[in-house]
């Protein structure tokens, strides 16, 4: 595990890609496929516009999980005002999912979060991806908020 860098841009876009179509496919899942796609690419380019920026930002913190085959793992956080920390992203390259991983780099933004001194620490994750849901709960986060969107 390590602080992400500009060098590392191609691969987490490649990761966070394919994690943006999961999550899109399990959000809306029964509705039409040309639309799922759609809408990951929109999340998806905004992303890609930002990431050199946000890898900068002193209140943003991105890591990639590293083994023998190269970078299979990405997270980020941030600071949001003086009192509050939030988990934005955890995506596992395809074929390392199921195997722990997203504990580590979860571990591994909770721990950076909470060095920051703030009261509380958030995250975001789509009401319907079960496995992120899981994940969380392990580590005691419990629902608090449920944002609707108008579509």
């Amino acid at each position: 595990m390590r602080k992400a860098s500009e060098k590392d841009i191609g691969r987490i876009n490649e990761i966070c890609k394919d994690g943006i179509f999961q999550e899109w496919t399990i959000q809306h899942s029964g509705k039409d496929e040309k639309k799922i796609k759609e809408d990951a690419e929109n999340d998806f380019n905004f992303h890609k516009k930002t990431i050199k920026k946000n890898l900068k930002d002193k209140k943003q913190y991105w890591i990639v999980l590293e083994e023998k085959e190269g970078i299979i793992g990405v997270g980020s956080a941030y600071l949001k005002g003086k009192d509050k920390g939030i988990v934005e992203s955890i995506y596992v390259a395809k074929a390392f999912q199921g195997k722990g991983y997203g504990k580590i780099i979860l571990e591994n933004l909770i721990s950076w979060i909470k060095s920051k001194k703030v009261k509380h620490v958030e995250s975001n994750v789509l009401i319907r991806n079960e496995p992120s849901i899981k994940l969380h709960e392990k580590f005691g986060f419990e629902p608090y908020i449920l944002r609707r969107r108008l579509r």
